[in-house]
């Protein structure tokens, strides 16, 4: 079954319509978040090296093309495994560019972090999808083999269930189970299946009754958003918000018939939540939302929830990349014909609000590097962020906030995107195209680069920054997330 892998959004009724892109480049295959510790009898990565003659390569399409970078993705994700894959244990967060060794505690153990698991077996999951569609066998059994070795570990590391309400792990786990099934993991794939369900019934859990008003609603209206409790308020992650109202609807789809009641709340839930963070969730000046807030009276915005890293008032390219594409994908999840969903949800403005976060990245505070590139005939991608209180750019370009705009301006076609079209052109080189030259995206920050750095400077080099010359599994499942994301619609 196709439906999450290839459209990579829950998106049922996705068009799966591969035309060539636009930009004709196309790498060669050959081209922090740090987690906490991994236990401490973990030993190195067993190597995974698939055998050359395990199946077909078809790096395009019939009629020729190759949306998707199969290849490339192929390439990512077998070195990924080469590099970070422990059994038992599963992918690292990090590894060093140069040596290829996994990044380290001061305890001498590699980092580890299970959302990485969950990331990188749906990415390995997607690709799987991909390549059914390109007729490529080259690694099918060995990445049905490890998509089977991280369900175990996935499994034992959701028992019990994380105490979160961010959606992306649901998604995530739904496109796993349906890859299980097509290597015919079945019993593996109902568990998966079954953790998904129970942590999409717990996101419900983390539905929180707030006092403060919605701008424009009815002060008899009940309000609410996903979050936890705290001094004073509530505590919430605008992107995880969106994330998890998608979820519960998602849930309450699935749950339309066998539990009414679920479904019901689940939707309202959602609505009322989404409708709190667009509300209270955003900078009033530029439009684009903050990271973590702590609901409150205050004027314009909520509080701003205390930061360890960057400023607390820091609007960062991930959340708002990563919220418009999450919002794409919800419109076109609640517009299928008949899906049972209320009006509430089926008439919600998920692509104006998706396109309007757009409009704000590239507004009179734009984080594209180059506005003005339809003249000058270049563009050099997204910066990490803006912070309104010393009204400066975080000049670094973040490799997962690039990702999911373009995946994000790719869906929204030909809506916003049809506005910044030409962003979407310099984006996919950006980000795939290895060297040489040297440091001309995402992909060329170093000479035989095989992964993808956190981040890099605005001159795609390395970041000065905490293991800034590491690749991460985080970054690598983003760019694959993004790339599986062009078989939606029309390739710009």
């Amino acid at each position: 079954m196709l439906r999450a892998a290839l459209a990579l959004s829950l998106v049922a009724a996705a068009p799966l319509v591969a035309l060539a892109c636009s930009d004709g480049s196309t790498p060669a295959a050959n081209a922090s978040d740090e987690g906490a510790d991994a236990p401490a009898d973990v030993v190195l990565p067993d190597t995974f090296t698939p055998p050359n003659d395990s199946g077909v390569s078809n790096c395009k399409l019939r009629n020729g093309t190759d949306p998707v970078l199969l290849c490339f993705q192929k390439t990512l994700l077998s070195r990924q495994a080469d590099a970070v894959f422990a059994d038992g244990v599963g992918v690292y967060a990090s590894w060093d560019s140069t040596s290829l060794e996994p990044d380290k505690a001061d305890g001498g153990q590699p980092l580890h972090d299970w959302h990485d698991d969950v990331a990188f077996a749906a990415a390995i999951a997607s690709y799987q999808a991909s390549a059914l569609v390109y007729a490529d066998s080259q690694f099918t059994a060995s990445f049905d083999a490890l998509l089977l070795k991280l369900e175990a570990i996935i499994e034992k590391e959701m028992s019990p269930l994380p105490a979160e309400y961010g959606g992306d792990v649901y998604r995530q786990l739904r496109i796993i189970a349906d890859a299980l099934r097509r290597a015919n993991g079945f019993t593996q794939a109902d568990r998966i299946d079954a953790i998904a369900d129970a942590y999409g019934r717990a996101i419900l859990s983390f539905s929180q009754p707030v006092s403060a008003m919605v701008d424009g609603g009815d002060a008899g209206a009940m309000q609410s958003v996903l979050g936890t409790t705290t001094t004073g308020g509530v505590a919430y992650a605008p992107l995880d918000v969106t994330t998890g109202a998608f979820a519960l609807i998602d849930m309450a789809h699935r749950h339309l018939a066998n539990d009414a009641t679920f479904a019901a709340s689940a939707q309202a839930a959602a609505v009322r939540a989404l409708d709190y963070v667009w509300s209270r969730g955003r900078d009033p000046a530029t439009g684009m939302f903050y990271a973590a807030l702590v609901t409150s009276g205050d004027p314009g915005h909520d509080a701003l929830a205390p930061s360890t890293g960057a400023p607390s008032d820091a609007l960062l390219l991930e959340v708002e990349a990563a919220i418009a594409l999450n919002l794409a994908r919800a419109q076109a999840f609640v517009s299928m014909p008949s899906s049972g969903l209320t009006a509430a949800v089926t008439g919600y403005p998920f692509d104006v609000h998706a396109s309007a976060i757009v409009d704000a990245t590239n507004g009179p505070t734009s984080l594209w590097d180059g506005l003005d590139a339809p003249d000058a005939g270049t563009g050099g991608g997204y910066f990490e962020g803006y912070v309104p209180s010393t009204s400066a750019l975080v000049t670094t370009k973040p490799s997962r906030g690039n990702a999911f705009m373009y995946a994000a301006l790719h869906r929204l076609l030909p809506d916003v995107g049809g506005n910044y079209p030409w962003q979407g052109k310099f984006l996919r080189p950006i980000l795939t195209t290895p060297a040489p030259p040297l440091n001309a995206g995402l992909y060329s920050v170093v000479s035989g680069q095989s992964g993808y750095f956190r981040a890099t400077t605005s001159d795609f080099k390395i970041a000065t920054e905490t293991r800034g010359a590491s690749y991460t599994s985080r970054a690598v499942a983003s760019v694959c997330e993004a790339l599986n994301e062009l078989w939606y619609g029309f390739h710009m």
